[in-house]
């Protein structure tokens, strides 16, 4: 196993809805917060999920930490987001029996590997969440409007200050603005 990016993404994931845990956080809006594609935000939020770490919001209802922060390390997340035993991190080639430092590095690092992942584990399970909430500035703490405009645009289609006339498979009927973050100064189109 190689610590993938999946890890890091989900520390993020977890950060933008533990942080705005007033606001109704999508996965478009976290992949634009990271700057990656909102697929790979999906795959995460469902390891997410399957850990237990988070609760997606069906519908309306908002995406919500499945723990409080406190109780989130980032061993949890580590483990959630990671495939593959942890024993792995070190990857190493295969045994050389006719080389005298080939046929020993194996056994050689084993010992220093298993204590260095050991320290890592420990580490991690000392981190909360709610550590790392409490050090982002509380002065950000309101949804920015690009990631506001990421969820109008994901769910709505937003075009400017009116609903797209173009939102494919939805009716020009029923597309209106999503009332969280369109307000009635920015008017739907009439159908």
């Amino acid at each position: 196993m190689r610590i993938d990016s999946h890890f890091t993404v989900g520390i993020h994931t977890l950060l933008v809805i533990g942080f705005f845990k007033e606001d109704k956080i999508t996965s478009g809006m976290v992949a634009r917060s990271i700057g990656c594609n909102p697929v790979i935000v999906r795959n995460v939020f469902l390891k997410l999920s399957a850990a237990g770490l988070l609760c997606p919001g069906k519908g309306n209802a908002r995406t919500v930490l499945g723990r409080p922060p406190e109780d989130i390390t980032l061993r949890d997340i580590f483990e959630a987001t990671q495939d593959g035993d942890p024993e792995t991190v070190f990857s190493m080639y295969p045994v050389n029996e006719r080389c005298p430092v080939g046929s020993e590095v194996h056994d050689i690092l084993h010992s220093r590997f298993d204590s260095a992942l050991n320290a890592m584990m420990e580490d991690m399970s000392r981190t909360t969440l709610a550590d790392l909430i409490s050090e982002l500035p509380t002065e950000k703490s309101r949804l920015p409007e690009e990631l506001l405009a990421a969820r109008c645009r994901r769910t709505l289609f937003h075009t400017g200050d009116r609903i797209s006339s173009s939102c494919p498979g939805i009716p020009r009927s029923v597309q209106r603005p999503c009332g969280s973050c369109c307000t009635s100064s920015r008017p739907a189109i009439s159908p």
